[in-house]
């Protein structure tokens, strides 16, 4: 998997939101729909690693 950071959009970030939001955590329809890596995924992101 590619290396992706908060801003980018695309495949791999929709992957990461699938993932997180399969597991339960939240992120905005409107991200997932743009497959953004904006503020709830990096929410997402942050609490999963904790």
């Amino acid at each position: 998997m590619e290396p992706i950071s908060q801003g980018m959009q695309g495949p791999a970030v929709e992957d990461v939101q699938t993932r997180l939001s399969s597991l339960g955590y939240m992120i905005d329809a409107a991200e997932m729909t743009a497959k953004e890596f904006g503020a709830t995924t990096v929410a997402a992101v942050r609490a999963f690693r904790t």
